[in-house]
């Protein structure tokens, strides 16, 4: 998205939603149990990533 990668995570509870995140060049990966630790950490610790939020979610792939 707009040069940036970004990892769109779902937040459960009562209702379930997602937010979006850009990575970091070090955090950009193929390896999907590294990505899969990285939403438990989001979720975990929603504030130190608050920060690199992007606003609406990313919920599909853009097709540009």
């Amino acid at each position: 998205m707009n040069d940036k990668m970004v990892i769109t995570v779902v937040f459960f509870g009562l209702v379930d939603y997602f937010k979006s995140f850009s990575l970091l060049p070090k955090e950009v990966t193929e390896d999907f149990e590294s990505l899969k630790d990285l939403s438990d950490q989001i979720r975990n610790n929603y504030e130190t990533y608050k920060e690199r939020e992007i606003v609406p979610a990313v919920i599909h792939e853009s097709s540009s």
